[in-house]
Order: C-alpha cells, then sequence, then structure tokens
C-alpha cells in the first residue's frame, strides 16, 4: 500500500491560508490522495518545525510571511531563484536534504499574463522591499519593463537590491509627484489596522493596482487605490493559485490546471 503524500504550509498567521483548499483541488485533477495541513510557528521554533515535518515524512512545504527568508537559509540547496533572492517559498525533500524554490515572482508572472497586463515598456512600481518583493523584481525584470522603482520606508534597502538581485533593469527609489502603469503591493497593509499612507500620486490615467494579499471581497489596498483613481485593482488569488501550481509540479511531476480553482474557491 503506498503511503499518502504529506504536504503543509508553514506561516503566522496561518488560519486564513486557502493552500489546502487549493492543493487538494490540484490532487483530484490526477487521482492523488494528499494529506496537506497548516503550520502555525514562530520565529523561536521555525527551523525546528521544519524539521520536524521532513523527519515525520513529509515532502513538501509552502512557506509564506514571515519565514521566507529563514526557509531559504535551513535550506541545503537551492534552485536558482531563491539563490539570487535568498528568499523562499517552497520546501522539498529530497534524498534526505532539504531543497528550497522560490515559485511566487513567475506565479505573478503567469497571472498577470492571465489577466493580460503587459510588462513590457510599462513604468511599475513594487510597494516593499521584503522577500515577496525580491522575488518579484527579478522575474519583473525579465520581461523588460521601462522601469523599476521600489516605495519602501527604509531607502538604504532599496539601493542593496541592484546589487543583491543581479538585475539588468534599474531599481530606482520612489520620488513623489510620478505615476506608474502598474503599482504592485508586497506589504501586508490589507492585513492591518492602520491607515494606508502611500502617496496617491503614484496612480495615473490607466494605473492598474496588484494587492498581494487577497480576499473574496476588494483588500483595503484594492478599495484605496481605486478611490485613488486606479482604472483596475486585483487582489492576489490568482498569484496565490500560480505559484502553488509551481510548488505542486515540483513535488508531483504534474503540471495542474489553474482556470478554474478561484471559481471553486468562491472568488
Amino acid at each position: 500500500m503506498v503511503s499518502m503524500k504529506k504536504f503543509a504550509v508553514i506561516g503566522n498567521p496561518i488560519e486564513h491560508s486557502l493552500s489546502p483548499e487549493i492543493h487538494q483541488l490540484f490532487s483530484s485533477q490526477h487521482s492523488e490522495t494528499i494529506e496537506y495541513k497548516k503550520i502555525l510557528s514562530t520565529k523561536e521554533n521555525f527551523a525546528e518545525d521544519v524539521k520536524t515535518f521532513f523527519k515525520d515524512g513529509g515532502l513538501g512545504m509552502n512557506v509564506t510571511i514571515p519565514f521566507k527568508e529563514d526557509a531559504f537559509t535551513l535550506s541545503d540547496n537551492h534552485d536558482e531563484i531563491s539563490k539570487i533572492c535568498s528568499v523562499s517559498n517552497t520546501l522539498y525533500s529530497q534524498d534526505g536534504k532539504i531543497m528550497s524554490y522560490n515559485t511566487d515572482g513567475t506565479g505573478l508572472l503567469n497571472d498577470l499574463s492571465n489577466k493580460s497586463i503587459k510588462i513590457e515598456n510599462r513604468e511599475i512600481l513594487v510597494i516593499g522591499a521584503g522577500g515577496s518583493s525580491k522575488s518579484i523584481l527579478h522575474s519583473l525584470s525579465r520581461i523588460n519593463p521601462a522601469s523599476l522603482t521600489v516605495l519602501n520606508r527604509t531607502q538604504e534597502k532599496i539601493a542593496s537590491l541592484q546589487e543583491s538581485l543581479k538585475i539588468n533593469t534599474q531599481i530606482q527609489a520612489f520620488e513623489e509627484g510620478i505615476g506608474f502603469d502598474l503599482i504592485i503591493n508586497t506589504t501586508p497593509i490589507s492585513m492591518l489596522e492602520s491607515e494606508i499612507s502611500f502617496p496617491d500620486s503614484i496612480f495615473k490615467k490607466g494605473s492598474i493596482s496588484y494587492d498581494l494579499f487577497y480576499s473574496q471581497s476588494k483588500t483595503k489596498f484594492q478599495l484605496w487605490s481605486e478611490k485613488c483613481g486606479a482604472s483596475e485593482s486585483y487582489n492576489g488569488i490568482g498569484m496565490l493559485i500560480e505559484q502553488a501550481a509551481l510548488s505542486y509540479e515540483i513535488w508531483n511531476n504534474y503540471k495542474p490546471k489553474t482556470e478554474k480553482i478561484a471559481e471553486h474557491l468562491g472568488f
């Protein structure tokens, strides 16, 4: 009898995660029965929680905030993108070693493509310079945007991104009074009670906003961006599904279809 494949998502907070439902929908596409659970962890316990999961027969793990940099650090081997960004959102147990991958940036590109949102020759603003931002900037740079700008509380962090990510597109620090074609929010502002204080001058006619966080109703960032003049706004459910599909393929050597997943989840 073949034992059931065990997967998990680890983060803090984690209760809201839709990853178990998404991966169960993927598994049903090729008649695979899997176990997929949520693991609430802490900075102090993260490494031990991951090692225990794999020691107990776990095969693959998704990693969400705030542990993506920690996931990279504890891994034995890394794919190219996670190595460049020093950030991992997907772990895989192989021959007793923990392999790390980063599917965030490619997942975003796939969702933008699904929505017919163009990157090439567009002026793009990424809000935040954390773990998700790194992989997104790396992936966006491959599609030849007109410009890549980062808005972050600490300018020093932005200065280090260019060298660490090894990309040709110059990463610019935000300056007041400039509007952008695509604004991508990577901060957790939609999950916080604090007011949004980003400048509304980032929007211009035809601007599109994209919030990495997701909700069945519009996120706080979506509502704010529409109020500020964004012509279209999206939340991150599509990216979540697309990056999950890439993870699922790594673990199971099967590429799941993503078209109807959001609808199944009630989006």
